[in-house]
């Protein structure tokens, strides 16, 4: 899976992209607005335009990063598993 935030700073590829998922946590509720539709992608996941990349630490097990130019919300990883989901909306093209 290939894509790329709202104004192309930051792209993205995720070749382990696996499969869909939703998440109704209370942080992702908070963080979107909604519901988390996102592609679980594992461990290797490359990034271009990472000094556009905005981490954040939102809780102790879990980081959330976005686009500090535009925005968009980039990736959920795992701290214990270093595992990536990356909201479906980024997906510019899918291998699956």
């Amino acid at each position: 899976m290939e894509g790329h935030c709202l104004c192309g700073a930051v792209r993205f590829s995720a070749p382990d992209a696996k499969d869909i998922g939703v998440c109704h946590c209370g942080f992702c509720r908070r963080w979107g607005g909604g519901p988390l539709l996102a592609t679980h992608c594992g461990t290797s996941v490359s990034f271009t335009g990472a000094e556009r990349i905005t981490v954040y630490a939102s809780s102790g097990w879990a980081e959330r990063a976005f686009c500090n130019q535009c925005g968009t919300h980039l990736y959920y990883r795992l701290l214990a598993t270093g595992e990536y989901f990356i909201p479906a909306g980024t997906s510019i093209r899918t291998t699956w």
